[in-house]
């Protein structure tokens, strides 16, 4: 992916590389960079930092949970060209969403491009579907939600912070730490496996209670090594 490779220009020029993983570290030692002429450290994601900070200010910001009557409910996003251009991939989450609908009330922000084409497929969904939402809003429908069903990479991990189980749309993931402690299921666009991941899900005891991102001071963490550097 363009990302990837762009990443992997920028680490090679850097003289501190601040990691959000110990995934992360081990990608940066398998590409030698432990024979590299620069420092890298685990500080934690920055997203968590921010996932944090905006989840204390979102109840005052946002009321779309008493707006749209929320309770028990899960939360889906589809945006991804793989599955919003692919009219197979999209009727079957489509269909497994509809299914799923009848256990769990599914609420879908939907993205235009996506909604373009599920209209020109004439598909009928019979859940809830609502215009794309705010940063304040999506942190309360995490917050409220049971489960999350997505394609997208960072709703992946801002489900993960804020305790709920997520079912990925997809067949890969850049977050394997999630998938290596269940928090997080593969279940492509297949409906069959879409429904089982959720069945699965409702066995699981899942504790959330383990720093697979770090503390949420990533962004402290930076700073100070930074200045530690600086001013030795």
């Amino acid at each position: 992916m363009p990302e990837e490779i762009n990443r992997i220009l920028t680490d090679r020029i850097s003289d501190y590389l601040f990691c959000p993983t110990i995934a992360s570290i081990n990608n940066l030692k398998n590409e030698g960079f432990d024979n590299l002429n620069n420092q890298f450290y685990n500080v934690g994601d920055v997203m968590l930092d921010a996932a944090l900070f905006y989840g204390k200010k979102s109840v005052e910001k946002s009321s779309i949970i008493n707006r749209l009557n929320l309770k028990k409910f899960a939360l889906c996003t589809i945006h991804r060209a793989e599955n919003a251009d692919n009219p197979e991939k999209l009727t079957g989450i489509f269909e497994a969403l509809n299914k799923l609908n009848n256990e769990l009330p599914v609420l879908l922000p939907l993205h235009p491009r996506t909604q373009e084409k599920a209209e020109k497929l004439k598909i009928k969904p019979s859940f809830t579907i609502i215009e794309p939402v705010g940063y304040f809003d999506i942190i309360e429908i995490l917050k409220h939600c049971n489960i999350v069903l997505t394609d997208s990479g960072g709703l992946q991990k801002e489900a993960f912070f804020f305790g709920k189980p997520c079912i990925t749309l997809r067949e890969e993931t850049e977050w394997i730490e999630l998938t290596a402690h269940s928090f997080n299921k593969l279940a492509g666009a297949n409906p069959a496996r879409i429904i089982n991941a959720y069945k699965e899900f409702l066995c699981l005891d899942i504790d959330f209670n383990i720093q697979l991102y770090g503390d949420g001071k990533a962004g402290e963490k930076i700073i100070n090594t930074l200045l530690s550097e600086i001013y030795k």
